[in-house]
């Protein structure tokens, strides 16, 4: 009869232990509870600051699912759950600052950008004079700044020449059709001015119907300044197509 007691006891000692452990605190399971667990060690959270944790990333995760975002917020969520490091009493997230920006970009991308591909980069700086949003811009903002981009001197080649075509734009900004054909060795004709530059110089010197007027040396069908003499002509010959180059920009 002891040994059966004895039995029996332990037995109850056993289910208990087991019953005692179910109860107890539950390993995080979910990257999200991953996440705030992780946080709220670090932060000393309240039980207040720890919900709303749960319900700030969950919430988050249902408009990333809305926007059709789910893979960049996957990517945010492991990179916090990766990288998020506890510094000085603080959780910090900033080695996933690229990861959260593409995430936003995606929930809500930036507006477009009224000028773009206009020849000079319209992003923020140091690349661009900060009229368009980050990556709305891109093909005028490709090429990489001279060093000296935006120091009130124009370094490019019709400037001091310390810097290649098109990497110092806030300094040696585009012209228009008629002031690139006033001087065309001191200014950079804009992409959007090219083809009615084009058309009032093929008129004058290619079609020939200014080429007496505007062919010497340094004129514009020798890729200089428009003379006086040679507006004359594009005035009565070339009329539509200089009309249009003037009302440029």
């Amino acid at each position: 009869m002891v040994h059966q007691r004895l039995i029996r006891s332990v037995t109850l000692l056993f289910v208990a232990g087991m019953t005692f452990a179910a109860c107890g605190p539950s390993e995080p399971q979910t990257p999200q509870e991953r996440y705030c667990a992780a946080k709220c060690a670090c932060n000393k959270c309240t039980p207040t600051e720890s919900a709303t944790c749960r319900d700030d990333i969950v919430n988050l995760e249902e408009e990333a699912k809305a926007a059709d975002c789910g893979d960049p917020y996957g990517t945010l969520l492991s990179c916090l759950n990766r990288d998020g490091a506890c510094t000085d009493g603080a959780f910090d997230e900033s080695a996933c600052f690229n990861e959260e920006t593409d995430l936003k970009s995606c929930i809500k991308p930036p507006p477009a950008c009224a000028t773009v591909d206009n020849g000079i980069c319209n992003e923020p700086s140091p690349a661009g004079d900060g009229t368009c949003a980050t990556g709305t811009d891109t093909k005028d903002c490709m090429i990489p700044p001279c060093p000296t981009a935006g120091d009130g001197f124009c370094d490019e080649p019709e400037g001091s020449g310390f810097c290649e075509d098109g990497t110092d734009p806030l300094d040696c900004p585009c012209a228009p059709c008629f002031q690139y054909a006033s001087d065309q060795a001191m200014n950079t004709l804009c992409d959007a001015s090219k083809p009615l530059f084009d058309a009032m110089r093929a008129c004058a010197c290619d079609n020939a119907k200014c080429l007496a007027s505007c062919g010497d040396f340094g004129d514009i069908c020798d890729n200089g300044m428009l003379s006086s003499t040679c507006y004359s002509c594009l005035n009565t010959l070339c009329t539509t197509e200089t009309n249009a180059c003037a009302a440029d920009g």
